[in-house]
């Protein structure tokens, strides 16, 4: 069994949504992990504690990571550890074009002086190895980090995050459905693996950002059984439901979610963005409307952040 690190964050609020569960005809709360304790918040913040814990841990002096411009994971990163005096070099697979002082999470990287540097998608394999031999050439210790935070110790933070959740509701409110964005699908599968140990009941529903199915399922397998096997769990009463019918693209957006995401703010001030919380919470509204929630289905939507790229693109929600 792999020993984590357990830290006794802040609870995160969980806050009921009279109006929207109305229109919905459902009882609809919401998990913002968008106001997760850094600047930004949100789902890459929380597990990167307990990643860079480990790192640390390990001897490595020094994190490499890759994301594209507007990600939430290299922005957490950039302030965790600076937070923990652990220098990082974030590749960014993303054009460097004029309009990338437009996009809010890369500023946020450069004023704390992370190291950015830019590449093409098709070259990340040789970049990203060329800066670790770089590093090592420089007596660094360095640690190479999934873009996303992809790991068994960011599986494990959202594994702890159930166990708060189940906390913070009455056991009449205990849910028939969480739904949330899955990119890489580390949140999820903590997710999963929190909801067969405290929450058995309860089907836990990604909703893709990118990714199809036959790239992602695997993923969440491989995932999913490392998570279970540190934790010592036998009992898998959960299934993976991984709904691809939104993954148009990581940075693209259909007029239905657009639409969405205007409707979540006019009815009710639930903030979303069109990259990741928006294509979710579009999913859960059209689940119900199909009618595959019932009803008076207690429903949580857990929001894993996403505000400054909500920023970043306030033109195409105005």
């Amino acid at each position: 069994m792999i020993k984590f690190d357990h830290f006794n964050f802040n609870p995160t609020p969980i806050n009921y949504y009279p109006k929207i569960s109305k229109e919905l005809g459902i009882r609809l709360w919401v998990k913002h992990d968008d106001l997760f304790e850094i600047p930004g918040g949100g789902n890459k913040a929380r597990m990167l504690y307990y990643i860079l814990k480990t790192v640390q841990d390990n001897g490595y002096n020094y994190i490499v990571s890759i994301g594209d411009i507007e990600s939430n994971h290299l922005r957490s990163l950039a302030i965790i550890s600076k937070q923990l005096g652990l220098p990082s070099l974030l590749l960014i697979h993303s054009s460097k074009s004029k309009k990338r002082d437009t996009y809010l999470n890369y500023k946020l990287c450069c004023l704390t002086g992370a190291k950015t540097i830019f590449i093409n998608k098709s070259e990340v394999s040789i970049k990203m190895d060329e800066a670790i031999i770089k590093l090592k050439k420089q007596k660094y210790n360095p640690f190479y980090l999934w873009g996303g935070a992809y790991s068994v110790e960011g599986a494990y933070a959202y594994y702890e995050a159930v166990n708060e959740l189940k906390k913070q509701i009455d056991k009449k409110d205990y849910p028939d459905y969480i739904f949330l964005a899955s990119g890489m699908g580390t949140t999820q599968v903590g997710i999963i693996v929190g909801c067969s140990q405290y929450l058995p009941n309860t089907k836990v529903i990604g909703i893709s950002i990118a990714r199809k199915k036959e790239i992602a399922i695997p993923a969440i397998k491989k995932l999913l059984n490392q998570l279970y096997l540190s934790n010592e769990i036998t009992d898998k009463k959960q299934r993976i439901f991984f709904d691809d019918s939104y993954s148009i693209g990581y940075k693209i957006s259909s007029s239905n979610i657009i639409q969405n995401i205007k409707w979540a703010a006019k009815t009710e001030g639930l903030l979303l963005d069109p990259i990741y919380t928006g294509k979710a919470f579009t999913g859960l509204r059209d689940y119900v409307i199909q009618g595959k929630i019932k009803p008076k289905s207690k429903v949580i939507f857990w929001h894993t952040g996403g505000f400054l790229n909500m920023l970043s693109h306030l033109n195409k929600l105005i």
